[in-house]
């Protein structure tokens, strides 16, 4: 401040060329002085407001404890999660500063930029604000995990025949879906599955039928962003699926091929949830060399791609609380080589 305070009375008392210098070094020395004046105010709004937390990340080999990042407050008071405020992260902590609902709230933390993370860094899951005057929370990034085609093509081959389905089909009457395998392939950016099964019915004048059947889904594997810690990645269905259906079913395409695929995309959805599930939690604590997560801490999914021969992703622990800084594994937790 006296600098630029100095530099302005040179200014006032010089002429020509000398003066425009000094008016260009004060200049100079006044974006500094607003520069400097944002980031104690950032650092002043991340300590101070209704609900401060602090925040440490630790690096365990995967990068981006230094990035940019932001913080989310959830209200779970009503059937969805209701986005209430967001607010930088600054100087260790960061502070919401409206008001916190009395019941229970989420906190989800994310980076800010999107080429470098596609998924939340943490998630909180249901917690109640005034549990913790001043709660903190700590992040463990873990190193990019590979996950190659026969990976995932086991986590599908694990799928148990579907029981066999009996649908009412309007103008083809009851038909019975058996799907019995399911294949994977890597088709960037999704997953493409393969089922394989029958189709029987009984239809006029031939009377009962069976026939093959396929139908290829298309689903997308990403991070979830929900502030429900439940999943860390999730399947999504993006694109109707496919059904080739052969005669005499054919004939009957449009009407058989909406019912089966309601089914069949209900269907893996509903089986594979809980399989992504246990086999990324289990890709993301061999990657740290542990038996298992520790129960106490959540995953989420930083950045997650797929090519044509592997699904990659970034793991990362979160924990409220100092869990994560004072983590010291007992030898039945750590892989023995």
């Amino acid at each position: 401040m006296n600098q630029a305070q100095a530099l302005r009375n040179d200014a006032l008392n010089a002429v020509g060329i000398v003066a425009w210098q000094k008016l260009s070094e004060l200049g100079l020395k006044l974006l500094e002085l607003d520069r400097k004046r944002a980031e104690y105010q950032k650092c002043i709004d991340a300590h101070t407001g209704t609900l401060v937390v602090g925040f440490t990340a630790i690096d365990a080999g995967g990068g981006g404890s230094t990035d940019d990042r932001r913080a989310d407050l959830f209200d779970l008071s009503g059937p969805q999660p209701v986005l209430l405020e967001t607010v930088p992260i600054s100087g260790g902590s960061f502070a919401f500063n409206g008001t916190i609902p009395a019941g229970q709230v989420a906190v989800a933390i994310s980076g800010t930029d999107s080429a470098t993370s596609t998924g939340p860094d943490f998630r909180s899951g249901p917690i109640t604000a005034a549990a913790a005057a001043t709660p903190n929370v700590e992040i463990v990034l873990g190193p990019v995990v590979t996950l190659t085609a026969d990976d995932i093509s086991r986590w599908f081959a694990v799928i148990p025949a579907a029981p066999a389905q009996s649908l009412e089909v309007m103008g083809v009457g009851m038909v019975a879906v058996d799907i019995q395998s399911v294949s994977a392939a890597l088709v960037p950016p999704a997953l493409q599955l393969t089922g394989v099964g029958t189709l029987s019915g009984s239809i006029s004048v031939l009377g009962p039928v069976s026939s093959p059947l396929s139908v290829t889904m298309s689903f997308g594997l990403v991070p979830t962003t929900n502030p429900d810690p439940l999943l860390p990645a999730e399947l999504t269905l993006v694109a109707p699926p496919h059904v080739e259906l052969s005669e005499p079913f054919k004939g009957f395409g449009a009407v058989l091929n909406a019912a089966i695929s309601t089914f069949a995309g209900d269907w893996i959805l509903d089986q594979m949830r809980p399989i992504v599930q246990k086999e990324v939690s289990d890709a993301a604590a061999q990657a740290l060399s542990l038996v298992g997560l520790p129960p106490s801490v959540t995953l989420s999914i930083r950045k997650l791609s797929v090519t044509p021969t592997s699904v990659r992703f970034q793991p990362v622990l979160g924990a409220i609380g100092t869990v994560l800084s004072t983590y010291q594994p007992a030898p039945a937790q750590v892989v023995t080589p």
